[in-house]
């Protein structure tokens, strides 16, 4: 029987002890990196957001002043 953890995405990368079974550490340490790319994928998606509302505020400023 193999192990569900077996086919998560940290054992895609090779990531395995001598037994075969997943590290657990290393898989800790891979979540936690992964969860860190995701937090700057999301931070880059406000920081888009808020730079479209800024131009759209400033726009809307020049435009009202005209």
């Amino acid at each position: 029987m193999t192990c569900p953890r077996q086919y998560n995405s940290i054992d895609c990368l090779g990531c395995r002890t001598a037994a075969g079974w997943p590290s657990r550490a290393r898989n800790n340490h891979n979540r936690w990196l992964l969860d860190g790319h995701g937090a700057l994928e999301e931070a880059a998606k406000v920081a888009a957001i808020a730079g479209v509302l800024a131009a759209g505020r400033d726009w809307l400023h020049d435009w009202v002043r005209d």
